[in-house]
This record gives C-alpha cells, sequence and structure tokens, in this order.
C-alpha cells in the first residue's frame, strides 16, 4: 500500500515537473534556435512537444531494457523498475492534461490513447500488475526520436528530397517496422495469451490489457500500411 502510494506521488511530480518544463524551461531553450522564433504560436507548442517526447523515448528506451534484465532476478520490484514505470505514468498524465487542454487541436483520437495509456501505466506503477508486458510496451518509443526528427528537418526548411531528410525517414521505417510490427506481434500474442491464462489479476486489468494491447497493435497495422504506401509512391515517382 505505501509503495503504491508513494509512486503514485511520484508519478504526478513527473507530471508537474513535465508540465514545467513544456510551459518554461523548454520554450526558453528553443529561444536560443532561429528555426524556432520563425515558427507561428502552433508550430512552437508543437516543438516543444516533440522535443519533450524525443527526451522521454531516448530516456524510457534504455530505463525499460535494463527495468526488463533485472525484473526476473529480483523478488520484489527494483528500484530502477519503480523509477521507470512511474516516471511511464508521470509522462502520460502530463499528455494526458495536454490532450485535454489543446483538444480543439488533439482532437479525440489523441485524447483517447492518452486516456488509455495513463490507464494502462496506473495499473503498471501503482497497481504493480502486468509490469514485463507494460516494460516492453515501453520499447514502442524506440522509432518516436526519428518520427520528431523529420519533423524537426522540415521546420528548418530541409525538403523531402534532400538526402538528410531520406536517410532519417530511412531509419524511422527501419525502426517502426523491427520493434512495432516484429516485436510488436510477438508483444501482442504473449498478452492476449496471458490474458487469456493468468489468474493474478483481476478480470477488469486482464480484459483492459487484452483490448488495449490489440487495439495498439491495429494502431500499429494502420500506420505500418500508411508507412508502406508513402514507401511505394515514393519509388514510383522517382
Amino acid at each position: 500500500m505505501f509503495t503504491s502510494l508513494a509512486n503514485l506521488l511520484q508519478s504526478l511530480g513527473f507530471a508537474v515537473w513535465l508540465g514545467w518544463g513544456e510551459a518554461y524551461t523548454i520554450p526558453t531553450l528553443l529561444n536560443n534556435f532561429f528555426f524556432y522564433k520563425r515558427l507561428n504560436t502552433d508550430q512552437k507548442r508543437e516543438c516543444v512537444v516533440r522535443v519533450m517526447s524525443t527526451c522521454f523515448a531516448c530516456l524510457i528506451v534504455p530505463l525499460s531494457l535494463d527495468s526488463l534484465y533485472v525484473l526476473p532476478s529480483s523478488g520484489q520490484l527494483a528500484p530502477i523498475v519503480n523509477t521507470t514505470t512511474t516516471f511511464a505514468l508521470g509522462y502520460f498524465l502530463w499528455d494526458l492534461h495536454l490532450c485535454y487542454k489543446h483538444y480543439a487541436t488533439y482532437g479525440a483520437s489523441f485524447l483517447l490513447h492518452a486516456v488509455f495509456c495513463t490507464t494502462s501505466y496506473y495499473i503498471v506503477a501503482v497497481e504493480q500488475q502486468m509490469v514485463v508486458f507494460g516494460l516492453s510496451a515501453l520499447l514502442y518509443e524506440s522509432s518516436t526520436p526519428f518520427l520528431n526528427a523529420r519533423w524537426f528537418l522540415l521546420r528548418m526548411n530541409y525538403k523531402r528530397d534532400d538526402v538528410v531528410w531520406q536517410r532519417v525517414n530511412q531509419a524511422f521505417v527501419v525502426v517502426f517496422l523491427l520493434v512495432r510490427m516484429g516485436f510488436g506481434s510477438y508483444l501482442t500474442y504473449s498478452t492476449v495469451q496471458y490474458c487469456f491464462n493468468s489468474t493474478n489479476e483481476s478480470k477488469f486489468i486482464r480484459l483492459f490489457s487484452f483490448f488495449n494491447v490489440v487495439l495498439s497493435f491495429m494502431l500499429n497495422c494502420f500506420w505500418t500500411n500508411t508507412i508502406v504506401q508513402n514507401v511505394i509512391m515514393h519509388f514510383v515517382s522517382t
């Protein structure tokens, strides 16, 4: 009980810290860059969010790998596991607030995604259930830095046919397909099997986890179809 409360408070602390970074720290740092000054208000907010999601991805992926490495050998959740899961919950709490605050910009789909992610990592960080699957799903963030790098390059006046943008885009496609479709297929299968066979969690948690992982995989399939179509169009046009 004490650990759950401590994890929840730590997650709320992370969320507040991220909110402060979004409102003050990151915009102040970005004001030193010429390309940022040329952006309009909406683009500046988007730039800040993308910087923060990139930093989150670069931190959470190695933390998740480290947590997955120590998890089997620890009789109870190691400190690195608690730190990783509470940081993830804090990030998604901040993301939920962002999507709600700017609903006109992000819409229902982003808000619903934030609700699912926040609920998932509340289960993982506070309830301390489905921990292995929650840590594994954080590896999906591996493609985020490449996704955001494409956006940054375009705002820096690089064209889509420039070599730099093309190389970053190729890296994004490869990482996305390997992690979200390759590893994601295995993770989806493993989670579904666990949800059907386990009796360690409540029916609600198992049912929620089942629908969450299946919907996530369907969304990844949709994005993969879009990516493949764009790749085909690129080769046809050249």
